[in-house]
This record gives structure tokens, C-alpha cells and sequence, in this order.
């Protein structure tokens, strides 16, 4: 069977897996072997290199929706105005505080750059999440951030790419209302966006990397976020 912590997560908001590691992020209400506790931060970090048997490597003061990136080396967790870095994968963390509170809950990996994104902001850094930088406002907050293909790719109100999380180019979605939108993925036949409210789904029609997908057409997937 499955050995998880004391504590079971009861909402979870990504599952990532690097270098021969799960990382679980997500919130707990506190219960505990089928008793309800009162927990003074439920939102949790869970480890494994097995995806059977968990460790609960949550940091002191985990934001809510906790999200992760993993890249050279580096675990970040971003979210609301904090910023979590780890280079042993929870062992040890350290906390960072963003000047300006920005509702982060989005985060990637790529080109040696870590991309964060929340309420109309992206922060960006490029070295291993040591100091990040704000580089763009939008009036839309950020639905998603992902990465593959050589590019990063967001939803602001309508679909950014970018290769730096600096500069960002709109494309084009065949008519697809945007703001249905709710994630994102990237696999080894392009990008696959879902819907966050059942009405379907988008995938990049220009193949595999490293095409760079600028057109999207409407899949037959029906699902959630």
C-alpha cells in the first residue's frame, strides 16, 4: 500500500517529477487518520522517490496554492507574495519575499530561466532563484505558465509566448475563447491546453519540438482544469 505522512492532502495543486523525484504540492484541512485537527498552515509540500511511500517537506509559512518548477538543480515553490528555494529537494529551504505583493501562482523551467506569474505580473530570474526581477504588467492576471519547444507559454487574457519571460508575442487561437483557458502542458507532440469550465481543449497543430506552435485547433478532449 501507499504510506503517506500523518496528515493527508485533500486538495492538490501540481505534481511534478525531477531528477528521480515526486513532488506533491497542496493543502491539507487537517485530517489526520480520519480525525479532523486544526492545522495553523495546512498548505503542504510531500516528497517521494517512489510515488508510494511520502515525506511532508513543507517551509515554514507556505503561501497558498503552492506551485513548483524544478530546473539545474533548483526547487522553487512560488505563491502569493513568497518565494521558496531548495537545492536538495525540501531538505532545506530558503524563504524570499517579493517587494511588491504580487499573487503568484504559476511557475517554469526553461532556457536557464525560472518564470513566475500571478495577478497581471511576471517575475523572472536567471540565477537558480536566487533574485528575481519584475518584468511585465498586464491588466489580466496570469492563468498558467508552461514551457517546452524552446519557449514559455502564458495565458493573460489571450495566449504570450516568449524565450525569455521578458519580451512576449500574442497567437493566434483559431477562434477558441481564451478565457475558457484553465492549463497547460507540454508533451512530445506540442502544447495541450484545457478548459477550466468542461468545453474542451486546444493542442498546438505544428508537431513536435522544435517547431515553434503559433496556430492551435480545438480538440475533441472535454475536461476540467
Amino acid at each position: 500500500g501507499i504510506t503517506m505522512p500523518t496528515l493527508t492532502i485533500d486538495t492538490d495543486y501540481q505534481l511534478l517529477f525531477a531528477e528521480g523525484y515526486w513532488i506533491q504540492t497542496g493543502r491539507s484541512f487537517g485530517k489526520s487518520y480520519g480525525a479532523f485537527t486544526t492545522l495553523p498552515n495546512p498548505n503542504r509540500v510531500w516528497v517521494s522517490t517512489d510515488a508510494i511511500n511520502w515525506q511532508d517537506r513543507s517551509p515554514i509559512g507556505l503561501p497558498v496554492n503552492p506551485v513548483c518548477a524544478y530546473g539545474n538543480g533548483v526547487l522553487v515553490i512560488v505563491g502569493g507574495d513568497k518565494i521558496f528555494r531548495s537545492v536538495d529537494f525540501g531538505l532545506n529551504w530558503t524563504s524570499l519575499t517579493v517587494e511588491a505583493p504580487v499573487g503568484l501562482f504559476s511557475v517554469a523551467y526553461g532556457n536557464s530561466i525560472f518564470v513566475a506569474g500571478g495577478n497581471g505580473k511576471t517575475l523572472t530570474s536567471t540565477d537558480g532563484g536566487v533574485s528575481w526581477v519584475q518584468q511585465s504588467l498586464s491588466n489580466s492576471s496570469i492563468s498558467f505558465i508552461e514551457y517546452g519547444s524552446g519557449m514559455f507559454l502564458r495565458s493573460v487574457g489571450n495566449l504570450q509566448t516568449s524565450k525569455d519571460g521578458i519580451a512576449w508575442t500574442n497567437i493566434i487561437t483559431n477562434g477558441w475563447p481564451i478565457n475558457w483557458i484553465g492549463n497547460a502542458a507540454y508533451g512530445s507532440s506540442g502544447f495541450l491546453l484545457v478548459s477550466d469550465t468542461g468545453k474542451g481543449g486546444l493542442q498546438s497543430i505544428e508537431g513536435a519540438p522544435p517547431s515553434l506552435p503559433t496556430t492551435y485547433a480545438t480538440t475533441g478532449i472535454v475536461t476540467g482544469k
